[in-house]
């Protein structure tokens, strides 16, 4: 979906409407790599985005070294987003949807045992303590 497709979908439509369409934000878009997508964004001529929401697997080994490319690949990226229930390369079955279950087993918001049991993950926790960096 690139500038033009946007310009006829969205801008064309809101400025017949009388609205004043004065830029956009691109979420994440399950990339395998939220730099190469990033940096995607930014090669684009005659883009509205204003901002842009990461990739970012906050449980990553390499998270310091993912969240500097992201910044360094951009100076729009205002956030991450990571789909908790959907890890790999995105294809039918790991769809983000409340039926599927991620690869690990864990539950990063509710618990190691899929329902709140006061676990943390340890590699989420220090990815998202990562963000106030």
């Amino acid at each position: 979906y690139v500038p033009k497709d946007y310009e006829m979908d969205v801008v064309v439509p809101l400025e017949k409407a009388g609205v004043t369409h004065v830029g956009s934000v691109h979420v994440e878009c399950m990339p395998d790599d939220g730099a190469k997508e990033v940096s995607w964004l930014e090669s684009l001529k005659d883009s509205t985005v204003k901002a842009i929401v990461a990739s970012c697997d906050l449980t990553s080994d390499s998270i310091e070294q993912d969240l500097a490319k992201l910044k360094a690949a951009s100076p729009r990226v205002r956030g991450v987003r990571w789909i908790l229930d959907c890890v790999g390369k995105y294809e039918p079955d790991t769809a983000t949807h409340v039926a599927t279950l991620r690869h690990d087993g864990l539950d990063y918001l509710r618990g190691s045992e899929g329902g709140y049991d006061g676990n943390v993950i340890p590699e989420f926790e220090r990815g998202f303590a990562m963000l106030e960096k």
